[in-house]
């Protein structure tokens, strides 16, 4: 063969291995394989997380508030966009055109109470999961019924607690706000906080209180599950509407979870920790 036919045969082989390596390439790309600095690049904010988990009904009526992952959201069939900023959030609107309307928003838990609001506009939000059950239990409740008993008012203390957590870090045997928490060491400082006592492990946390039948949960008792057998694993604290709240792990931090959820369907526990006396380790504050 001729050297020129040697060289333009070389040359064609080398745009055949260029071409099928930036094939490779792309179709990785396509296929979701990212390294881990652009994994942990989406993976939600605390904040985002909070917003996203449930719809925000409008307090006194009107349309709601739903935010999408990915910084989308619909209001009143308006789409939205929307954005953090430490701690708050702005929202821009687009239903007079493309330009919209920016509005900002905050989130916040309320002076001790916990009870999570998303002020926009001038107007009150609160997730739809948590004050739907309430609204019913509201309508349905007989006059004779409204009064709590005391250890149903510490109970709702400590799930009012726990939710000024979520989104919180996660941290393998962290029990504090300053380092994280992990499941047991996230309910052993929320029940610490009113005065109770519990242990360190979940396995023996779930063996302490009185024992609760599912169907009689209420705010502020402990769900623990069983994850092997009958060895509880994991642990959590319902805070009503059929949700509790848990240290789920690094990608998730402390997060809200149904009882209806696939995870939750597993074998679990029901114990009452608040008003168990021997477990008492000081008066609650207040």
């Amino acid at each position: 063969m001729p050297v020129k036919g040697v060289i333009q045969m070389k040359k064609t082989l080398i745009l055949i291995f260029v071409c099928t390596l930036s094939l490779v390439f792309c179709l990785n790309s396509c296929s979701g394989h990212f390294t881990g600095t652009a994994a942990e690049a989406d993976t939600p904010s605390p904040l985002a997380r909070l917003l996203t988990l449930s719809e925000w009904d409008a307090r006194g009526g009107g349309d709601g508030l739903e935010f999408l992952p990915g910084g989308t959201g619909v209001s009143g069939g308006a789409p939205f966009a929307w954005t953090e900023d430490v701690g708050a959030v702005t929202l821009r609107f687009f239903p007079e055109g493309f330009a919209g309307r920016t509005t900002e928003a905050a989130v916040y838990t309320g002076a001790g109470t916990g009870r999570l609001t998303l002020s926009c506009g001038g107007m009150e939000y609160a997730p739809s999961m948590l004050c739907a059950a309430s609204r019913d239990a509201a309508e349905e409740a007989e006059p004779a019924e409204a009064q709590p008993t005391a250890e149903e008012l510490l109970g709702r203390e400590a799930a009012d607690l726990a939710l000024q957590f979520l989104g919180w870090k996660y941290k393998y045997g962290g029990s504090t706000p300053e380092t994280g928490f992990d499941c047991s060491g996230f309910v052993c400082y929320i029940y610490g906080q009113l005065g109770y006592k519990l242990e360190r492990v979940a396995n023996d946390q779930a063996k302490q209180g009185a024992a609760v039948e599912p169907e009689d949960i209420q705010p502020g008792d402990l769900i623990a599950f069983h994850t092997s057998g009958k060895y509880v694993g994991h642990v959590g604290l319902y805070v009503g509407s059929g949700y509790y709240i848990h240290a789920m792990g690094e990608a998730y931090g402390v997060v809200l979870t149904s009882l209806e959820n696939g995870y939750s369907q597993r074998e679990y526990d029901v114990r009452r920790i608040i008003g168990c006396e021997e477990l008492i380790i000081s008066p609650p504050d207040g």
